[in-house]
C-alpha cells in the first residue's frame, strides 16, 4: 500500500508544476519591462515613443482580457495557456530576431509590444483558472495556494528587475528578450508536461457535467456586479490600482530623485516587496482564523497609509521603513483577493469572471499615472501626497461602509466548484 503523505506530495505535484510556470514567465515579464523601454529609448532616443510603446503594450493586455475569454472557455484553461505560451514567445523572439537585420522600425516594435500582451494575457487568466482545481485535487486549502502564487509573483516583482538591470548591462536589450522568450516556452513544457487533463474545467471534453449557467460576454460582468464581496473589491480596485499604478511610475521616482538616487529608488520598491512578501506568508499561516472583511479593509487602509508616510518622511530611510511597513500590511491582500475571487465562481464562469476582475484593476492605471505626473509637476510634493492619501481614504471609507462586504464570510462554489 501506497502510504498516504506519498500520494499527497504526489497530487500536490501539478500545483507546484503550475506556480514553477508562472514564476518562470513572471521573472521573464518583468526581465521584458525594462528591456523594451531601454530598447526604444536606446534606438530612437525619445521619451515620447517609449511612452507609445508602453501604451502599445497596455492596450493589448486590455484588450486581451476583454476579449480572451471565449477562447479560454472554448479550448480550456490548460490548452489555452500552452497555445497562449507558444505565441508569446513567437512574438517576443521576432524583435530581437528583426533586430538582427539591421535598424527595427519603430511601429514593428510597438506592433509587436502590443502583439505581446495581446497573446500573453489569455495564458496567465487560463493559469488563474487552473490554481482553485489543482490545489483541491492536491488538498491544498486555497488560502496557502494562492499565498505560494502570490509570493513567487512578488519575489519575481523585486527579483527580475534586479537581474534585468544586470543582463541589459553585459548583454544588451535586444538580447534579453530572448529570454523572455524562452520562459514563456519553459512554462508551456511545464504546463504541458505537469498538468494533467483529466481536471474539470481544463478542457471542455464533457460539458453536460457542468452546472447550467448562462454564458455570454457579459456574464463575468454581471457576476462581478451582483456578487456583493467581488463588487466592492474590485470596484474599489479602480481607483486603488490607479494610485498604486502613480505610486510605482511616479511617486516612488519623484522621492527617491529628491533624496538619493536610482539606488534609492531599487531599495524603496525592494522595501515594499519584501514587505509585502511576508504579509503574504503571515496570511497563508493564519489567515484561516482571520476575519476577512477585516483583513481585506486593514491592508487597504495600510495602502492608504503608506501614501501618508511618504508624504510626511523626512529621510529617504524614514521612506524605506514606511514603504516596508505599509508592504506588511497590504500584503495579505496578495493571496485573500483570489482567494475570495476563487471561492464565490463558478468553474464554468471562472475565465469570464477572472478576465473582467483583470480588466478592472487595470483600467485606471494609465489616468492614475497621468494624473499623478501632472499632480507632482504642479504642486509640492508633499501637497500631492497628501491629496493622493486623501483620495484613497475616500474610496477605502466607501468600502467600508459597503453592506457588501459582509458577506464575506459566506464562500460560494467552495473551492472554485
Amino acid at each position: 500500500m501506497v502510504p498516504s503523505a506519498v500520494l499527497s506530495r504526489s497530487g500536490r505535484l501539478p500545483l507546484y508544476t503550475l506556480t514553477l510556470a508562472n514564476a518562470i514567465s513572471w521573472h521573464g515579464s518583468a526581465v521584458t519591462q525594462l528591456a523594451v523601454p531601454w530598447f526604444v529609448l536606446s534606438s530612437t532616443g525619445s521619451p515620447t515613443l517609449t511612452g507609445v510603446v508602453a501604451l502599445c503594450g497596455l492596450s493589448g493586455g486590455l484588450l486581451s482580457f476583454l476579449f480572451g475569454a471565449d477562447l479560454i472557455d472554448r479550448l480550456g484553461y490548460r490548452r489555452a495557456s500552452i497555445l497562449s505560451d507558444v505565441l508569446s514567445a513567437l512574438a517576443v523572439a521576432l524583435l530581437p530576431l528583426l533586430a538582427l537585420g539591421g535598424r527595427l522600425p519603430f511601429w514593428e516594435v510597438a506592433v509587436l509590444a502590443f502583439a505581446r500582451a495581446l497573446l500573453e494575457g489569455p495564458g496567465s487568466t487560463a493559469r488563474a483558472s487552473l490554481l482553485p482545481d489543482l490545489a483541491r485535487e492536491g488538498g491544498v486549502p486555497l488560502e496557502h495556494a494562492n499565498t505560494l502564487s502570490e509570493v513567487a509573483e512578488s519575489g519575481s516583482g523585486w527579483t527580475g528587475p534586479l537581474l534585468a538591470g544586470v543582463l541589459i548591462s553585459t548583454l544588451g536589450a535586444s538580447r534579453v528578450l530572448w529570454i523572455d522568450a524562452t520562459s514563456f516556452l519553459v512554462s508551456a513544457a511545464l504546463i504541458g508536461w505537469g498538468v494533467p487533463r483529466s481536471a474539470r474545467g481544463r478542457e471542455r471534453e464533457a460539458p453536460d457535467l457542468l452546472p447550467r449557467v448562462d454564458i455570454d460576454r457579459w456574464a463575468g460582468w454581471r457576476w462581478l456586479w451582483r456578487d456583493g464581496p467581488l463588487r466592492v473589491i474590485f470596484g474599489s480596485s479602480v481607483v486603488f490600482g490607479a494610485l498604486m499604478a502613480a505610486l510605482f511610475a511616479v511617486v516612488l521616482p519623484v522621492f527617491a530623485r529628491r533624496t538619493e538616487d536610482a539606488v534609492g529608488l531599487g531599495t524603496l520598491v525592494s522595501a515594499f516587496g519584501v514587505g509585502s512578501v511576508l504579509g503574504a506568508l503571515l496570511f497563508g499561516r493564519f489567515g484561516g482564523r482571520w476575519s476577512r472583511r477585516t483583513t481585506f479593509l486593514a491592508s487597504v487602509w495600510g495602502l492608504c497609509g503608506l501614501f501618508g508616510g511618504l508624504a510626511l518622511a523626512p529621510t529617504l530611510p524614514v521612506a524605506v521603513a514606511v514603504c516596508f511597513v505599509g508592504g506588511l500590511i497590504s500584503g495579505p491582500n496578495g493571496p485573500l483577493i483570489p482567494t475570495i475571487l476563487q471561492e464565490r465562481t463558478p468553474a464554468e464562469l471562472r475565465a469570464w469572471v477572472f478576465s473582467a476582475s483583470a480588466v478592472l484593476t487595470m483600467l485606471a492605471s494609465p489616468l492614475g499615472v497621468l494624473l499623478g505626473g501632472v499632480a507632482l509637476d504642479r504642486l509640492p510634493f508633499t501637497a500631492a501626497l497628501l491629496g493622493m492619501t486623501a483620495l484613497f481614504a475616500v474610496a477605502v471609507v466607501a468600502a467600508t461602509l459597503d453592506r457588501g462586504l459582509h458577506d464575506l464570510t459566506t464562500a460560494r462554489g467552495s473551492t472554485g466548484g
